[in-house]
């Protein structure tokens, strides 16, 4: 993994087994990765191989640092700056509730929905654009059969939620886009 990974200025790469929701997680910080794998997954060599070469593309390509959820913390915090004070008898805390929802309401006018749903969008798209650009890097790293593997597994175990909706294109997808990139 460092071998690929180096390019790009990783130095280290931690690996932890354990619980993980989903299948691997990598989180980098400068030089320094970790990389977290479910704990039933070396179980399955091959699978797992297509799954760590997938999250090596994402370090190597610097994805870590783009994390949605950092934009949502920048804006929530710019929500937070302008919301009004609320005097101090409002020990129950419902005033505060009240006025903020009010406050968000008026901040954030109906108008402005097609803009956060085109934002939306275009987050969603761009994430499930470079978990299939991984995955093309991932393949040729180690070849079709481990992709063909590790996406039987998740079709298995894929559920839909609104974050795989957001970041990860369906496993069936994913893999009829590796054989298409194979035969090229």
């Amino acid at each position: 993994m460092l071998a690929v990974t180096a390019p790009s200025g990783v130095r280290e790469v931690t690996v932890r087994v354990g619980q993980v929701g989903g299948f691997t997680r990598c989180f980098r910080a400068g030089g320094r990765t970790v990389v977290l794998v479910h704990e039933r997954l070396p179980v399955v060599p091959e699978t797992a191989r297509f799954l760590l070469a997938h999250e090596a593309a994402h370090l190597a390509r610097y994805d870590t640092f783009r994390r949605p959820a950092a934009l949502m913390t920048e804006r929530s915090e710019g929500i937070k700056r302008h919301a009004p004070v609320v005097t101090p008898s409002d020990e129950g805390g419902s005033m505060t509730a009240l006025v903020c929802l009010y406050a968000v309401g008026t901040a954030w006018p109906l108008a402005l929905v097609p803009g956060v749903v085109a934002v939306v969008a275009v987050v969603a798209a761009v994430n499930r654009s470079g978990e299939r650009d991984c995955d093309r890097l991932a393949l040729r790293w180690v070849g079709l059969a481990p992709a063909e593997r590790a996406f039987s597994v998740a079709q298995r175990a894929y559920r839909r939620s609104v974050r795989s909706l957001l970041t990860h294109p369906a496993p069936a997808r994913r893999l009829a886009a590796c054989r298409l990139s194979a035969e090229e």
